[in-house]
């Protein structure tokens, strides 16, 4: 499998991918994503579609350090997160990276505040720039008047509001969302998709798996995957604002 996320030396950035991976089950080999090449620009707003077993979510999880390349590169502002260590892989998914998933995992009997401050402490933040951070974060997401609340009392599209605070609680550049609307309604997951372009807008590139396409038609540009492999890439000349 390669992934190349090249950033250029100048001010024009983009990153290139380019893999293969395969999982084992039943006996078989199941190869969910077959030798992908594709350039994503710094700032972009994207939404990867495909049916499920795709391989939309393996790309989005490798280029994210969730899963281990079989073989190639994923290069990232110049660095082949491939060859990081345990220790700068975690720092790379903690900085450098912000994930937002289907389910949201909360711990329900926390508060918001506490909720968002966990990734805070594992990336090692000192404890003196937390309220700070958090306020701000939860600001952006439209819940600072939620700061003190349990998150098992606010809704689905609060708790994913909550999550969305979180990954970008240690300011990425990069926000991949897996199928971030999957258990929201519509009113709810425009609101998601909305807070996702605001943050694009705000120079942050964006990746979104979805399989919904009011959800991405948002995006500036529409990659289908099928099978593993890209049957579709092109320009959203439609986007939804």
């Amino acid at each position: 499998m390669n992934i190349s996320l090249k950033e250029r030396i100048n001010d024009h950035r983009d990153r290139n991918f380019t893999y293969k991976k395969s999982f084992s089950a039943g006996g078989k080999t199941i190869t969910a994503a077959n030798d992908i090449s594709l350039c994503i620009n710094k700032g972009e707003f994207v939404s990867i579609i495909g049916r499920s077993g795709s391989g939309k979510s393996t790309f989005l999880h490798l280029i994210g350090g969730l899963l281990p390349c079989d073989s190639g590169k994923i290069i990232v502002n110049n660095h082949d997160i491939t060859t990081m260590n345990a220790n700068r892989l975690a720092e790379y998914r903690l900085k450098e990276t912000g994930f937002v998933f289907q389910a949201f995992n909360l711990e329900h009997q926390y508060s918001v505040y506490d909720n968002v401050r966990i990734a805070l402490v594992i990336a090692g933040v000192p404890w003196s720039e937390h309220r700070k951070k958090i306020e701000y974060a939860l600001k952006q997401v439209g819940l600072e008047e939620k700061i003190n609340v349990k998150a098992a009392n606010l809704s689905g599209g609060e708790q994913q509001r909550v999550a969305i605070a979180r990954a970008i609680i240690n300011e990425p550049d990069l926000i991949l969302a897996d199928e971030p609307c999957g258990n929201l309604d519509s009113e709810n997951s425009k609101m998601i998709m909305d807070l996702l372009s605001c943050m694009n807008k705000s120079g942050k590139t964006v990746i979104v798996v979805t399989h919904d396409m009011i959800d991405a038609s948002r995006a500036e540009r529409l990659i289908e995957i099928s099978d593993g492999v890209i049957v579709k890439d092109e320009k959203n000349i439609n986007t939804m604002v």
